[in-house]
């Protein structure tokens, strides 16, 4: 598995949660091809990344499973959602990733590279 994630100051951590999200995909799904469990994990290690308040919570792996299903749950119901309802969510989420940001700021921790 090879990225732009190699660049990243906490790129062990974040490889090491990608292997597990991967992991966890391959049982609920043992049908799926590879590269698509590849392409999923990516994807919700980024927003699981994004959205932590400190990089101590993102790699808590005792809640990793129930953080992931959170994440799920949150995109099946922004897909149910009228447009006019998706962008109120959106605007919400951007003003929350903002008040993310300042309080990796406070910490000295460089800004997570994402938009949800």
């Amino acid at each position: 598995i090879s990225n732009n994630m190699d660049k990243h100051p906490h790129h062990a951590l974040r490889r090491k949660i990608l292997l597990k999200i991967m992991h966890a995909l391959r049982e609920k799904h043992p049908s799926r091809k590879e590269i698509q469990i590849l392409t999923l994990a990516q994807k919700l290690e980024k927003h699981l990344y994004c959205e932590a308040a400190s990089i101590e919570k993102y790699s808590d792996e005792s809640t990793l499973t129930r953080r992931l299903k959170q994440l799920v749950r949150r995109i099946r119901n922004v897909l149910s959602l009228s447009a006019e309802q998706k962008k109120k969510y959106m605007d919400k989420r951007k003003v929350e990733e903002e008040e993310r940001f300042i309080g990796w700021q406070e910490k000295a921790l460089p800004r997570p590279p994402c938009k949800i």
